[in-house]
């Protein structure tokens, strides 16, 4: 059986201070490893073959991770 899945990214804050804190909120760190990361480890050790990444803001960054 194949799984597919469709995480979406969510936007900038807009309320950050300084842009250079800005990034996108899926690379945001949780115990020094990007939350992007953990999610598509999630979605692998759930036998999810394929997996679809919707992002609004900071594609850059999260197509240079």
């Amino acid at each position: 059986m194949s799984f597919l899945t469709a995480p979406a990214s969510p936007s900038f804050k807009k309320s950050a201070a300084d842009p250079a804190d800005r990034r996108a909120q899926c690379l945001l760190p949780l115990l020094n490893i990007p939350l992007l990361a953990w999610t598509l480890e999630s979605l692998s050790a759930s036998g999810v073959e394929q997996a679809f990444l919707f992002v609004h803001d900071g594609v850059d960054e999260v197509r240079k991770w």
